[in-house]
């Protein structure tokens, strides 16, 4: 920030890279002006899948605890994929104001490989229970409509959004 003619640092970020040029961990601190010193505030670990350049088995986000005086896990997200490195499942905890939360998608091909369904859960009193699902339509390979649908009990489904795509 440019103050009295000065530039005056706010925050920095810190990247480690992997052989592959892959960020694995990136750390942001904030600077205090009164101390002259940056103090750390966010920090994200990827541990990228195989030597994939785009997907990640897991990612983990942490903010910094001044009473703990350490890293205290905020996201943690883990990812499943088949033998064709499609991704099948997404499981996700956020933990907030010392509250817990769980969430997981799974994710339904095609025999070209096309997405075409993903489901939705929260994880609620022991279970797992949709809250949702998205049935995507492709024609030769490319997705024409994105439908959004949510679950009514038992066995039916109200629709929520459409996307019509056009090339």
């Amino acid at each position: 920030q440019f103050e009295e003619g000065l530039w005056v640092p706010q925050t920095r970020f810190n990247y480690t890279f992997d052989a592959l040029g892959r960020t694995i961990e990136t750390i942001l601190e904030r600077y205090d002006p009164g101390a002259t010193v940056f103090y750390p505030q966010i920090r994200t670990q990827s541990f990228p899948r195989g030597n994939s350049l785009n997907q990640v088995d897991s990612v983990f986000t942490y903010n910094w605890s001044d009473s703990q005086q350490g890293w205290e896990l905020s996201i943690g997200q883990r990812n499943r994929f088949n033998a064709q490195n499609q991704l099948i499942e997404t499981e996700t905890a956020i933990a907030f104001s010392g509250q817990s939360f769980r969430n997981r998608d799974l994710n339904y091909y095609d025999a070209n490989g096309n997405q075409t369904r993903i489901e939705n859960y929260i994880f609620l009193n022991g279970l797992y229970m949709q809250v949702g699902f998205t049935v995507q339509v492709f024609e030769n390979n490319l997705l024409r409509s994105s439908s959004r649908y949510a679950p009514v009990p038992p066995a039916d489904s109200v629709p929520l959004s459409r996307t019509l795509i056009t090339y």
